[in-house]
């Protein structure tokens, strides 16, 4: 998880996964609202995506 200035805030998975489909949560409660970013690595492919944080 990225801030809107590009700062590293969290890193939820750090592992290789077996193929299919995993979910995981964000504990955003010690962060402030706004907008951040997330980044997705499957095999060769990487997705960044926004999302919005509203306390």
């Amino acid at each position: 998880i990225y801030n809107a200035a590009g700062q590293l805030v969290k890193t939820l998975v750090d592992e290789r996964k077996s193929a299919g489909a995993h979910s995981v949560q964000w504990d955003a409660s010690g962060n402030s609202s706004g907008i951040y970013f997330y980044r997705l690595k499957a095999g060769g492919h990487v997705a960044v995506r926004k999302g919005i944080y509203l306390r």
